[in-house]
Parts: structure tokens; C-alpha cells; sequence
């Protein structure tokens, strides 16, 4: 049966929710303090997200690769931090490193409470909530946010849920940025439809669109991404020696993918997102969310253990 332990640490930044299930030999570990985030998921011998290490040097890796980070209100950035809504103009933190960009959102570094868990013979659920009151620079709304696991043999559910409880409307858009890892970079098959891809200037904000020119499916040699994608579905797809794992998104938003190849070759970070970079200001993808309202939304990941 599965079970969900409730692991604290002298910094709270690192405790831990761990999910488990003894005759599968399946771990997963959240850790509520750094927004919720998913920092290992594992089946036996194979692991296949790359999180961060349960110390200082963790958190400080963390801060500058958000390990599966939920990106709220934007993914991606925002040039210069700078946009206007509702015939308002707003500054956010420019907090990119090396560039003058606000970038990823304001959720990455939330406290969750655990709101529900559940855990049966089959699957685990588990729910985290946080309530976002601070006026955060660039972005004083208020909001709900959930997000919810749930956890089973061959797939791992994910719904992420927002609840506007200001008294306007924002604008928004949603984002994930896990790092799968690899066995061999060269011989792992990434697979997503779409033929173009989001040109960027060197500050890395869109201006404009191309063919890309790949395949559907491709071997990972001789690649190199730090690349926004837009696909017709929302299905993309990565198979290793050890694994195939297989993201899709909801239907009810539009789809773009961001794929990034570190250099150690040791992991990739794919992205899927609502909306482009900068959507503040290009509009693409770019939502509103008006007061009262709730949305969700929902991903999905198969996984084939070889």
C-alpha cells in the first residue's frame, strides 16, 4: 500500500513529503517549503527526475535551476520586468541571473500546507495549498493556489489550481520545469509535434518564429536547446535506456514547450507551458483570470520502466 511520511528539518526549507510504496519500490519526494516541488521520483533502480540535494547546496542549486518549479503567474520571462495591464504599468523583480529580466513566476520558493492525502492499494494523493496575500513587487494580487499528485504504477497526475480572491482580475499563465535524467545523452529519443520554434533575441525574449527543421522524434546527439517550441498538441515524449516517459498537458490551454540541455549532459529540462516568454507583453498564449474564479490545470505523465 502506498504511504505518505511527513519529514521535517531544522530548516524548514527543506522538509520533506515523502510518498512510498514498499512492494513497488516506488519513491517520490515534495518538499512543501520550496513551492510545493517534486524533487525525486523513483521505480526501483531508476530514477528519473533530477532534484536537488537535501542540504545548503541544494537550495542554492535550486535557486538558480528550479527543479520542477511550478511557473506562476508567468513561465519564462517577462524583458526587463516590465509590463502594463489594465492601463496600469508594473515593474517585477529582475531576479534573472546574468540578464535584466523578472523570470519564472512568484510560486517557486511558496510555502504549501498539506490540505488532503490520500493512499490506497493502487495510488497515493496528496494536495497542497498556499495562499498568496503579499504584494509582490510587480504583481499585487491575491491568490489561492493548489496543487495536487497523484501517483500510481504507470502515471503521475499532476493539477495545478488558482483561485483569483482579489477584487480584479490579473493576467497569467502556467508553466513546469522538471529535469528528466539520462543514461546516455546522445542515445535518448525526444519526440514532440510542431514545426516551429520561438526566435529569441540575446536577452532570450521572443521576437518572432521559424521552422526548426527537426524531426518529430530525434536522438539527443549533436543537440543543444535553451528553445521555446509551439505544438500542436501538447504530448511530448522522452525514452532512455532505462525509461520512456510520456507529458501531456491540458487541452483547454494552448501548448508550448521549452526544452533546455544543461551542459553536463546529464539531465534535460522539458518545459511545458501555457504561453511563450515575455507574454505579458506579446499576448501569446497570456490568459486573465478574473476575481472568484478558479482555474486548473492539469498534466499528465505515462511512464514506461524498461
Amino acid at each position: 500500500m502506498f504511504q505518505i511520511t511527513e519529514k521535517n528539518d531544522s530548516n524548514t526549507l527543506l522538509n520533506q513529503c515523502v510518498i512510498s510504496h514498499s512492494e513497488m519500490d516506488f519513491e517520490a519526494i515534495v518538499y512543501p517549503n520550496l513551492g510545493a516541488t517534486l524533487q525525486q521520483l523513483k521505480y526501483g533502480k531508476v530514477s528519473l527526475i533530477a532534484g536537488i540535494s537535501k542540504d545548503t547546496e541544494g537550495l542554492a542549486s535550486y535557486s538558480t535551476g528550479y527543479n520542477s518549479s511550478f511557473l506562476f503567474p508567468f513561465p519564462n520571462r517577462i524583458a526587463k520586468g516590465n509590463y502594463t495591464f489594465g492601463n496600469t504599468s508594473y515593474q517585477l523583480e529582475c531576479n534573472e541571473n546574468g540578464r535584466e529580466n523578472a523570470i519564472h513566476g512568484c510560486i517557486d520558493h511558496a510555502s504549501f500546507t498539506v490540505q488532503s492525502k490520500e493512499c490506497t492499494q493502487e495510488h497515493a494523493t496528496i494536495t497542497f495549498r498556499y495562499k498568496h496575500r503579499e504584494k509582490v513587487q510587480g504583481f499585487p494580487f491575491e491568490f489561492d493556489c493548489f496543487i495536487r499528485y497523484r501517483f500510481s504504477k504507470s502515471e503521475l497526475l499532476i493539477a495545478v489550481s488558482v483561485t483569483n480572491t482579489d477584487a480584479v482580475s490579473f493576467p497569467y499563465g502556467f508553466g513546469w520545469h522538471p529535469y528528466f535524467l539520462l543514461d546516455n545523452f546522445d542515445d535518448t529519443i525526444l519526440s514532440f509535434d510542431g514545426d516551429s520554434q520561438i526566435d529569441c533575441d540575446d536577452t532570450m525574449i521572443p521576437v518572432g518564429r521559424s521552422k526548426h527543421g527537426l524531426a518529430s522524434s530525434f536522438p539527443l546527439e549533436n543537440h543543444q536547446f535553451d528553445t521555446g517550441f509551439v505544438q500542436k498538441t501538447s504530448v511530448s515524449s522522452l525514452e532512455t535506456k532505462n525509461y520512456k516517459m510520456t507529458l501531456s498537458s491540458a487541452a483547454n490551454f494552448e501548448a508550448y514547450l521549452q526544452v533546455y540541455t544543461p551542459s553536463d549532459h546529464r539531465s534535460i529540462a522539458i518545459e511545458p507551458m501555457t504561453c511563450i516568454a515575455d507574454s505579458f507583453n506579446n499576448k501569446t498564449g497570456l490568459r486573465v483570470l478574473e476575481p472568484k474564479k478558479t482555474v486548473t490545470w492539469d498534466l499528465k505523465m505515462d511512464l514506461l520502466i524498461k
